[in-house]
């Protein structure tokens, strides 16, 4: 089955993403938004401790609502404050407030997915987050560990924890980074993707905001773009980049963003398209020029220039 649409809420938080036209949503747009994406059946949201209210939002609208059939996937906080010498009592506490926060934001008694936002966590303190979230775990607080990464060292440090049944990672159809086994790799786990469409750089690649980055040249990737698009007959290159990532046998849910409903409503109907088989696949990737990695690696990019 190809993966299915998965709210991304970071914009119901905060001012997210290089091509936001709309910046911070107010309360009622942010509900808006969720109940938009309720009524066109989403069923999966993807939110984190660091994206600003959006936990809250969702939580009032789990509330408001009384929905129960939502599948709510966080991210434990970035524990940006603790040095990392602290000791494993102060980590624990730490963990059990994010934890905590998260429950009662989101109107929750248990957390179905609970990722580590930062997956070098697995590791530090000498353990004492991964303990910590498999007492939650054993206690009913949290079904499924699972961590966001970001680069194939991350991923690799992840696999090597059987703890973790679920990954996030960003994958498009620009993005060569991650390793051949990966399908082979992901048994037993779920994987979602986010990213899709570069930050928004793959839904209107014609006139996006490209970063000044070397190793590539902004007109001649979004010509090619446009080039295998209409070589698959696909609806431009929105929905190439959508057919492409659900048609990777691995993954099971797209993270995606939205800003406003009718982006939600346009989003949803390229999720009803058909996904690329696998020689359409290996079409795009030999028809697509290789790009550095610090295109596919938004963290890295400058900021934009004024105009």
């Amino acid at each position: 089955m190809a993966a299915g649409f998965v709210l991304g809420t970071a914009q119901l938080g905060l001012a997210y993403g290089r091509t936001n036209a709309v910046g911070n949503l107010s309360d009622e747009a942010a509900l808006g938004l969720l109940e938009a994406a309720y009524e066109s059946g989403v069923r999966e949201i993807d939110t984190a401790r660091a994206y600003g209210l959006s936990e809250q939002r969702i939580g009032e609208f789990v509330r408001a609502h009384g929905v129960r059939d939502l599948r709510i996937l966080t991210k434990l906080s970035p524990l940006q404050d603790l040095a990392p010498d602290t000791g494993e009592a102060d980590v624990a506490s730490t963990v059990r407030q994010s934890l905590e926060t998260s429950l009662a934001n989101l109107h929750l008694d248990r957390l179905p997915v609970l990722m580590l936002h930062r997956p070098d966590h697995a590791d530090a303190f000498g353990g004492a987050v991964l303990r910590e979230l498999r007492r939650w775990r054993e206690k009913g607080a949290i079904g499924i560990l699972g961590a966001s990464v970001n680069v194939a060292k991350e991923l690799a440090q992840v696999m090597t924890h059987p703890d973790f049944g679920h990954v996030q990672l960003p994958y498009n159809l620009l993005d060569r980074r991650w390793p051949a086994t990966l399908e082979k790799d992901a048994a037993g786990r779920a994987f979602h993707v986010r990213s899709v469409f570069l930050q928004g750089l793959l839904a209107n690649p014609k006139t996006a905001a490209w970063p000044d980055v070397p190793g590539y040249e902004p007109t001649a990737l979004a010509r090619s773009l446009e080039t295998v698009a209409e070589r698959l007959k696909r609806r431009g290159v929105r929905d190439l980049a959508v057919a492409y990532v659900r048609g990777q046998s691995w993954i099971g849910g797209c993270v995606v963003g939205v800003e406003r409903p009718e982006q939600l409503a346009e989003n949803l109907r390229l999720f009803e398209q058909p996904p690329l088989t696998a020689e359409q696949i290996a079409l795009v990737r030999e028809a697509l020029p290789p790009v550095p990695s610090s295109l596919v690696e938004p963290w890295t990019w400058p900021p934009v220039k004024a105009a």
